[in-house]
């Protein structure tokens, strides 16, 4: 009779141990998608700011050298995308009046980013938003000095940031050759000249604040 109570016990106790871990599991985990949702919103706070504003130059050519390098230094393909490419590509320099960075990525190299790149970005000073899915977008953020840089995730079966969410795929035939451009005493990566008309229009090489990739 007591072996019998003694089992209930030590059974009651780890079902009360387990319970004890899934509940603690579930808190971190609601805790970590809270953080990223309040790193979201404050993007999308500064967003709204650099629309008013522009972007403040200086700032962005010392993010966009840091982010360049920890990304090489750990072996990431990524280039410059969407209004950062076309303001490098055409004028030689980044768009005064746009409000952010673009770079891209594949999505085969998202757990490296994780990994490594993130925590490196982090001990820099940057605030980095995991990856995050929003009408079916993938993408990441990394916030620093007021400034954010957007990670546009290509994979072939979710949609891209560029063109207003259109699928990943239909980009893919874009870029697949990039130019090497040197730029901020760096050498880039940027799409050719195809990429601009298919995001922008046949009118892409004419400058106008606020272009967006029309739907």
């Amino acid at each position: 009779m007591e072996k019998r109570y003694l089992i209930l016990l030590i059974m009651s106790i780890i079902i009360i141990i387990i319970i004890i871990l899934v509940t603690l599991t579930i808190i971190i985990l609601m805790c970590k998608k809270q953080s990223n949702f309040i790193k979201l919103i404050k993007k999308e706070i500064i967003k709204i700011k650099r629309q008013k504003i522009g972007i403040d130059k200086k700032i962005c050519y010392e993010l966009m050298n840091e982010v360049r390098d920890i990304m090489n230094k750990h072996g990431i393909k990524f280039w410059l995308s969407e209004g950062t490419a076309l303001g490098i590509f055409r004028d030689g320099d980044l768009i005064s009046c746009d409000d952010d960075v673009d770079f891209s990525y594949p999505i085969s190299y998202y757990n490296i980013f994780l990994s490594k790149v993130k925590p490196e970005l982090e001990s820099k000073g940057y605030e980095v938003g995991i990856l995050a899915i929003f009408n079916n977008k993938r993408f990441n953020f990394a916030i620093k000095n007021d400034h954010f840089i957007d990670f546009d995730i290509v994979c072939p079966k979710s949609n891209c940031i560029a063109k207003n969410g259109r699928k990943c795929s239909e980009l893919l035939p874009y870029l697949q050759e990039f130019y090497k451009i040197k730029f901020n005493n760096r050498i880039w990566n940027v799409p050719k000249e195809s990429y601009y008309e298919y995001l922008y229009g046949k009118d892409w090489k004419t400058p106008l604040c606020g272009r967006k990739p029309p739907k």
